[in-house]
């Protein structure tokens, strides 16, 4: 077997891979979750990271996804905050409802108006210009994102709004023998996650 995992996940969650010689980032995309799992399934990816709002309804507390042929490994949970370049926002920018169908069934219910991101659009500049463009919200994780970057990006937390919890998970092919290179990457990324959950360096922004 090769030495490196072909991963596969979105962009909010790439940064998760970088550096990292044995988990070889797929390009970054947003799918449902029965897409990634068949793309696992059927060997077109090594793997997966798929975040819980992917789904097409909520799992109750602590359950797996009940999908079949592929291991399901929890990674944990990261809070999504909106950002925003100010506070007078028009909405919250998203993946499409076919890639993330609980988010928008969930941020609709919370009565937040949605703009879909076109598919054909995802990388970061192209969600940063229609967020400028349309005056628009983002979701993501400060631990993920950095102090760094929102600073560069002029992003603030929108306080006034609580964040939502994702939990995320890690697809791997079924009785996948990993390279030893691949364990320790694998330990790395779990460690990452728990950082992001734990990270609270915000300058909240209030309205």
């Amino acid at each position: 077997m090769k030495g490196f995992l072909r991963i596969g996940t979105d962009g909010l969650h790439r940064t998760l891979l970088s550096g990292q010689r044995s988990l070889q980032p797929a390009p970054a995309r947003f799918h449902k979750a029965e897409h990634w799992v068949e793309l696992v399934r059927y060997g077109l990816l090594d793997g997966a990271i798929v975040s819980s709002w992917a789904m097409e309804k909520a799992l109750p507390p602590g359950h797996l996804p009940p999908w079949s042929d592929v291991d399901v490994q929890p990674l944990g949970t990261l809070p999504l905050w909106l950002m925003a370049r100010s506070n007078s926002v028009k909405g919250i920018l998203v993946p499409s409802r076919g890639a993330a169908p609980l988010l928008h069934q969930t941020l609709e219910r919370n009565g937040h108006s949605l703009v879909s991101q076109s598919r054909a659009a995802q990388e970061p500049a192209a969600w940063l210009k229609r967020m400028q463009d349309r005056e628009l919200a983002l979701l993501l994780c400060p631990g993920l994102v950095g102090n760094a970057w929102r600073s560069e990006q002029s992003l603030s937390v929108l306080s006034q709004f609580s964040p939502l919890q994702e939990t995320l998970w890690l697809l791997l092919p079924q009785d996948l023998e990993l390279p030893a290179s691949a364990v320790m990457s694998l330990r790395v990324l779990r460690r990452r996650v728990r950082r992001a959950a734990a990270f609270d360096g915000l300058d909240r922004r209030s309205a």
